[in-house]
């Protein structure tokens, strides 16, 4: 899974809760801008990252990264 398929299944999750960014970061303990760059794929996701945004979200980490998705 690459930086831009892990920041689109971020917004969807995000857009699904009809939450903002801003919103989300402070629900995960970040910032807009790292949200934003995140969802853009401009910033890598790290594993605590992505623990405190599943969280936030409410998926699991694997579901975030997309290795619980059947191809």
């Amino acid at each position: 899974m690459n930086k831009i398929d892990i920041g689109k299944r971020i917004r969807r999750l995000r857009l699904n809760l009809d939450i903002t960014q801003a919103e989300l970061a402070v629900m995960a303990g970040s910032t807009q801008s790292h949200v934003g760059n995140l969802e853009r794929g401009r910033r890598e996701l790290t594993a605590k990252c992505a623990e405190q945004l599943a969280s936030a979200l409410g998926v699991s980490p694997a579901h975030l990264m997309g290795w619980d998705i059947i191809q």
